[in-house]
């Protein structure tokens, strides 16, 4: 499962990429800028992407609306991490194709638990 986080705060998106790295078979990515996160995205695929709402330059409503204009990423899960509780940055996101949301400060523990629902749908059962 290839995860690409993206938040311009190093230390929030240190803790995404050590909760990610629980995850049997995960590959993550982390970014700081979403200009350099869009680029990867849009050359390579992957199976989830968690992205901050609030950014400089590009913030996640812009990173979602431009991974949903590509091919590639139409229906990849997206979780938005925001300490926004406001109804319409909410609506917005849903508008341009958010997937789920985690309220900010998060606890590693429900990242995990979100993750390892999206890592089951995505991973066939042995039979």
């Amino acid at each position: 499962m290839k995860i690409v986080a993206i938040d311009d705060d190093p230390i929030n998106l240190e803790v995404v990429k050590q909760v990610c790295a629980k995850l049997e078979r995960a590959e993550q990515f982390g970014f700081t800028d979403s200009e350099l996160a869009i680029c990867h995205l849009i050359q390579t695929p992957a199976d989830l992407v968690i992205v901050d709402y609030s950014m400089p330059r590009i913030t996640g409503i812009e990173v979602i609306k431009r991974l949903r204009a590509s091919p590639r990423h139409q229906t990849t899960p997206i979780i938005m991490l925001t300490s926004s509780s406001e109804h319409a940055v909410r609506s917005r996101a849903r508008e341009v194709g958010v997937t789920d949301f985690i309220t900010k400060p998060f606890r590693p523990m429900e990242l995990l638990a979100r993750l390892k629902g999206y890592a089951a749908a995505l991973i066939p059962l042995d039979t």
